[in-house]
């Protein structure tokens, strides 16, 4: 599989998470939920993790590179994964002025993200896989 393909599809699914997990949150919060911010809080989301995910386009490679055990390199995806979503919250936050308070919005993000990686440990396991049979093929 390729890398970029890997990434992309990640980030496709915790944008597709977003909108739920960000209306859930307001329903918890306020008790009611206007349906209508479901695709602007989708759309908004796709760019605004457009860094985010030129972040992890570049964080695929390293891992794949490091040749580390499969547990390992999870584990660094997942690390990466949150450092880049605080660059891109980061960027976000400045760029708007977004006040401290507000910053709770970004907790479905997170979620969104954090679940999606996890639903896609299969796809990374081939991944990594992958590169290792090729790499053997490659030997020969």
């Amino acid at each position: 599989m390729n890398p970029v393909k890997h990434v992309v599809n990640s980030w496709l699914l915790a944008n597709v998470l977003h909108p739920f997990l960000f209306c859930g949150q307001v329903l918890i919060m306020q008790g009611n939920v206007d349906l209508g911010l479901f695709p602007v809080v989708f759309l908004l989301g796709l760019l605004f993790s457009l860094p985010a995910l030129l972040f992890c386009s570049t964080f695929i490679y390293s891992i794949r590179r490091l040749e580390l055990g499969m547990s390992i390199s999870f584990t660094l995806w997942i690390l990466l994964g949150l450092v880049s979503f605080l660059l891109c919250s980061w960027l976000v936050k400045g760029y708007f002025d977004i006040k401290p308070e507000a910053m709770t919005g970004f907790i479905p993000a997170l979620l969104s993200s954090a679940i999606s990686v996890l639903l896609r440990m299969p796809q990374f396991e081939d991944l990594l896989t992958f590169k290792a049979i090729h790499n053997e093929s490659d030997l020969v």
